[in-house]
């Protein structure tokens, strides 16, 4: 086996490995909610890497319909369940 691919064996152990172990905190934590708008910002990015390396496909409207919302969407669940989550403290806080 080439010393490229164990390099490349190696990473996506360890990318796998810290996925794992990241995903398993947040669910024990209770917060999955980041773990996944990072997965859906990832994509986001990843389309837009794809669409500035091979242009914008036919029929461009329905492509920038999934670009968007992939990119606005994680920062928008980020931020409302932060919200959600100081207004719920406050809420248990004794007056």
């Amino acid at each position: 086996m080439p010393i490229s691919q164990r390099v490349v064996q190696v990473c996506l152990f360890l990318v796998a490995a810290i996925a794992m172990l990241g995903g398993t905190l947040q669910m024990f934590l209770g917060q999955p909610v980041y773990l996944l708008a990072l997965g859906v910002l990832l994509a986001g990015i990843g389309r837009l890497v794809s669409i500035s390396q091979v242009g914008l496909p036919a029929p461009a409207a329905v492509w920038l319909g999934y670009l968007i919302p992939e990119l606005l969407l994680p920062f928008v669940i980020a931020v409302a369940h932060v919200a959600t989550n100081r207004h719920a403290s406050r809420g248990a806080a004794p007056a």
